[in-house]
């Protein structure tokens, strides 16, 4: 009896080392998955990382971009209140020139036709009484 308990607890203890050396077949064999599973992971995010890099460059160009063109619009529209401020002042400035000298360019040019209507009137005057003798005078 004592020698069948012994061949009994040998085929136990040998179906335990049986189960064990599965258990860690298996354990293994899940190793080597998670492995293999940690290396796909790696690819994916060493692959994405070039993506989420590129996103993130294109950020920080964008927001660069962006801030280029807010200081352009700013500066636009400072040199566009600049420029219909002074086009208004230039507007205001020629009506008033205007209206200045021309009653000033009026009266020159009137005093010039003026004068010169009298020099020829006294030329013409001069010339008329030269030609016609007193006595013709007193007829007309």
């Amino acid at each position: 009896m004592n020698n069948n308990n012994l061949d009994i607890q040998i085929q136990e203890n040998e179906e335990l080392i049986n189960k064990r050396n599965n258990n860690i077949n298996n354990i293994c064999d899940d190793i080597d998955d998670i492995n293999s599973i940690m290396k796909d992971l790696t690819n994916i995010i060493s692959y994405q990382k070039k993506d989420i890099d590129n996103i993130e460059n294109n950020m920080s160009s964008v927001e660069n971009d962006v801030k280029k063109s807010t200081n352009n619009i700013i500066d636009r529209y400072n040199y566009q209140s600049k420029t219909y401020h002074m086009n208004k002042y230039i507007m205001i400035g020629g009506l008033i020139g205007l209206s200045i000298p021309l009653p000033i360019l009026g009266l020159k040019l009137g005093l010039t036709v003026a004068s010169y209507s009298s020099i020829l009137g006294l030329g013409c005057g001069y010339i008329i009484s030269k030609k016609i003798k007193p006595t013709q005078i007193k007829n007309i």
